[in-house]
């Protein structure tokens, strides 16, 4: 856990992703088309995963520190596509939550903006983690493409 008066600079980015398990090889996004409210009680059987049937939850894997020109120092993760293929089953996808660990453990959840409409397999969209470490937005962020 980061606090107000640690360094936050990319050698201790790079360090605390290296030795996060958090941020490790165990980190995972998945998706939900339920219309919870993620809140800090929140738990991943709030949430409402798809049904169609390539769904699986993903790995995430974090980048390099950068600096974010808005939150300073951070790290966004590979892009994750989210698609489905096989016998359509359409659905609403209202938000993403991130996992770690075999509990699993509940990291964060976020709402899109606006629900995704995945109605076949030309319906497609990518996503992004941004981890941020600032003292004053600290945290994780979905950027959606």
């Amino acid at each position: 856990m980061l606090t107000t008066t640690e360094v936050f600079d990319d050698d201790a980015l790079t360090a605390l992703i290296a030795a996060a398990t958090l941020l490790g090889a165990d980190l995972k996004a998945g998706l939900f088309t339920n219309a919870a409210t993620p809140s800090k009680t929140s738990v991943i059987a709030d949430f409402t995963e798809p049904v169609y049937a390539s769904y699986l939850r993903q790995t995430v894997v974090m980048g390099a520190p950068i600096r974010d020109p808005i939150n300073g120092i951070a790290s966004l993760s590979g892009g994750l596509l989210w698609q489905m293929t096989g016998t359509p089953t359409p659905t609403i996808v209202r938000g993403i939550f991130y996992i770690s660990g075999a509990g699993p453990y509940l990291l964060g959840a976020e709402l899109f903006a606006t629900p995704i409409s995945l109605v076949d397999d030309l319906d497609a969209f990518t996503s992004i983690l941004e981890y941020i470490q600032n003292n004053a937005l600290p945290g994780l962020t979905t950027i959606v493409r």
